[in-house]
């Protein structure tokens, strides 16, 4: 799909939210796919899952791109483990360092 189009990553979100519907587990974010399991032989089927959904839709995975199994994993700004979600250190650290002492106007920046 030609990206230089203005609604293509919504159209390709619409695609890949049907491709992957009915898969509770997956969170899929343009060409980002998230699989939450809650053990290594639970991970092993849903990927299997998701791997055989996508072959039905002619889809390719670049598997040096892909993190499997992991215990933690970065995603759309969050650092997911198996007690939670929490903001990437790095993100919040910036917020962290902002100067509260400005002007109210500089707030109109968040």
């Amino acid at each position: 799909m030609s990206f230089g189009l203005r609604n293509s990553p919504s159209t390709f979100q619409r695609f890949i939210t049907e491709v992957l519907r009915g898969l509770d587990f997956v969170f899929p974010y343009l060409d980002d796919v998230l699989i939450a399991s809650s053990s290594e032989e639970e991970h092993e089927k849903h990927v299997k899952l998701v791997f055989d959904r996508f072959q039905q839709y002619g889809l390719r995975i670049n598997l040096a791109k892909s993190v499997m199994g992991a215990d933690q994993v970065e995603y759309l700004g969050y650092l997911i483990t198996s007690e939670g979600s929490r903001p990437l250190p790095e993100k919040v650290e910036v917020i962290k360092t902002i100067n509260c002492q400005t002007p109210s106007m500089n707030s109109e920046h968040f």
